[in-house]
């Protein structure tokens, strides 16, 4: 059987399919890989901010293809996460075990 598609090129059901899947995974391609176009974007920061994190190692991890730079999405959900602040003064939503010791005494 055949199908013909939207520019008037005929394809078996299986080249259909195959086209299909290469084109689902283009997209899956997308939403999981950010450009530092995208990131900046994300995050309201210049392009130029990432460039400085990715020379001093300060922000999410990265892959180089070539020239061309993506950070994973699982990547930038992470380093999100760790950089989650209760205030200005602790990290995260722990307190140290100085600061439980601290507290047990009050209470």
């Amino acid at each position: 059987m055949t199908v013909q598609s939207r520019d008037g090129s005929i394809h078996t059901i299986a080249d259909w399919h195959l086209l299909a899947q290469a084109e689902g995974e283009k997209n899956f391609m997308k939403e999981t890989r950010l450009t530092p176009e995208d990131l900046a974007e994300r995050w309201k920061v210049p392009t130029t901010t990432l460039s400085q994190w990715r020379w001093n190692g300060k922000g999410p991890q990265f892959i180089r293809l070539g020239k061309h730079i993506v950070y994973r999405l699982q990547d930038v959900e992470l380093f999100e996460e760790q950089k989650l602040r209760r205030d200005t003064t602790r990290t995260g939503y722990e307190l140290s075990p100085k600061e439980e010791t601290r507290t047990e005494r009050r209470g």
